[in-house]
């Protein structure tokens, strides 16, 4: 089947939290304009009530285990579902503004290109969709421009809200299914999209980051950062996520200099320490 032109599938990976995808859907719900088509790429386990929004909404089933999350591979599974010619991407916990999709479909009509949303961080819970923009502040060391703008800097590319042609998005290859668990496939394919000669836009439509529990640092995902650290280099020649690396480093868990070829393990965070990593509620992450 032929992509439809100018209709946006938008695609949502959700591993357990049903909450952050209720407002999302709730505020997909509030645009000026529905995508064509919501494709939920469920890889948990639960059954998701969805009769009660008034959105087109397909579940695909993509089960993984906790430790073994791939949100690469499932991000691939929606796209590779989607009738429309205009991917759009959201992380399960980001509430669109309320002419996002307008907004995006004008300006794929106008040039091709990767685009990233600007994201906004909620600093307390929802209790009103329509005060979003009161309740939530921006990345102090993340600007945005007031309308639309190239960007060199490749690195800046976030998965929290991005957009691009279907048929773009398959010419980069999508996303490395080889990277399950913490990260790294997101500059992954930032790294493809600029090998393939692709612009990298940021644009000022908003999204508004959901606040959640998350670690820092991410110790209860050192095995899998290793992992896909290892791999990112050998694939790159570079090193990703260098500030974690050296703060395992310094800790002890890892042998590691940005002169090695691979990462050694030395040893795993304690549960008491994983514990103490763990931040409740904040606006970054």
């Amino acid at each position: 089947m032929w992509p439809q032109k100018n209709e946006i599938s938008l695609v949502i990976p959700h591993y357990d939290r049903p909450h952050h995808l209720d407002l999302t859907l709730k505020g997909i719900e509030k645009n000026s304009e529905h995508p064509k088509e919501i494709i939920i790429v469920e890889m948990g386990i639960h059954e998701l009530a969805l009769e009660k929004y008034n959105l087109n909404i397909k579940i695909i089933s993509h089960y993984q285990n906790r430790d073994n999350v791939g949100f690469a591979t499932a991000r691939n599974k929606g796209a590779e579902a989607a009738i429309g010619n205009i991917l759009a991407f959201l992380d399960v916990d980001c509430i669109p503004e309320k002419d996002y999709f307008k907004e995006l479909k004008r300006i794929c009509s106008q040039r091709d290109g990767l685009f990233m949303a600007h994201s906004q961080f909620l600093t307390q819970p929802v209790k009103n969709l329509d005060t979003l923009s009161e309740i939530s502040i921006s990345h102090p060391d993340k600007n945005f421009p007031e309308a639309i703008e190239l960007c060199e800097d490749y690195t800046k590319f976030s998965t929290l809200g991005f957009f691009l042609k279907k048929d773009l998005y398959e010419n980069i290859g999508g996303f490395d299914n080889y990277y399950t668990g913490y990260g790294i496939e997101d500059i992954d394919f930032a790294l493809a999209t600029k090998n393939r000669l692709c612009p990298f836009y940021l644009t000022n439509l908003q999204v508004y980051h959901q606040q959640h529990s998350f670690y820092r640092p991410p110790l209860n995902h050192l095995e899998s950062i290793i992992k896909n650290s290892n791999y990112f280099k050998s694939k790159w020649r570079q090193w990703p996520m260098m500030d974690y690396l050296e703060e395992f480093r310094n800790k002890g868990y890892i042998d590691w200099s940005t002169q090695h070829l691979n990462i050694s393990a030395l040893k795993s965070p304690s549960l008491e320490e994983i514990e103490q990593a763990l931040v409740e509620n904040e606006p970054f992450i």
